[in-house]
């Protein structure tokens, strides 16, 4: 996105999990998680989820917003809530 854009600023929302790689790492904003693994990918904006008025912080120096659509910073928050999905038979029986 900044090599296209040339653009410098990568914008994540807190809550999100990206996985354990550097890059998903720097949009994490869970602090403690991500403390080992300093220094990260610079020029990172962790904005709050849910939050209308964060919005207005993505301008014209941003590259790119990754946004996680189902928020959780751990996996197994993930397989809860897919369970909960398929119990509730908003998914297929076989997820």
């Amino acid at each position: 996105a900044r090599r296209t854009t040339r653009r410098s600023t990568i914008v994540g929302f807190s809550g999100g999990y990206h996985g354990n790689t550097f890059g998903a790492m720097s949009i994490s904003s869970n602090v403690e998680r991500k403390m080992a693994f300093q220094p990260l990918v610079g020029d990172v904006k962790i904005l709050e989820w849910n939050d209308p008025n964060s919005v207005t912080e993505i301008d014209q120096t941003v590259a790119a917003v990754i946004l996680e659509t189902i928020q959780g910073d751990a996996v197994s928050e993930f397989r809860i809530l897919i369970g909960f999905r398929a119990y509730e038979g908003s998914a297929p029986k076989w997820m």
